[in-house]
């Protein structure tokens, strides 16, 4: 049955599947090697729009990790350092939810005082 396609997009990068709403089923998967008919009438009545792959997943780490992997002097760099932080930044890393930060918000702060191989190490995922 050849469905009636009222949008689409990309499924995969390769551009071999994508993701349609029908009118008759909603959302179906179609895929040039299981759906050829249907393939076609995709591009008969629509553009699929690109593939979005789904964006990098935030990594929050807690600030203990931190402190426990800091040297002392490191540590009262940072400390020494929050002062002079813009503001946004500075209330990022001390009214942290829960203990924990989101790595991606404070790693600039971080490579600023520590260096980016040090500032890596100490922001990396627990093991």
């Amino acid at each position: 049955m050849i469905l009636t396609i009222l949008s689409a997009a990309f499924a995969n990068e390769e551009k071999t599947a994508a993701v349609a709403q029908t009118a008759e089923a909603g959302a179906v998967l179609l895929s040039v090697a299981d759906t050829p008919d249907n393939w076609a009438a995709m591009f008969a009545a629509t553009t699929p729009t690109p593939f979005m792959p789904p964006p990098a997943p935030l990594r929050a780490i807690a600030k203990t990790q931190i402190y426990r992997r800091a040297t002392d002097a490191e540590l009262a760099l940072l400390e020494a350092t929050l002062p002079t932080l813009p503001l946004r930044e500075r209330l990022l890393w001390q009214d942290a939810e829960g203990g924990t930060v989101l790595v991606d918000e404070v790693r600039p702060f971080f490579v600023s005082v520590v260096g980016e191989a040090r500032a890596d190490e100490l922001l990396a995922a627990p093991t």
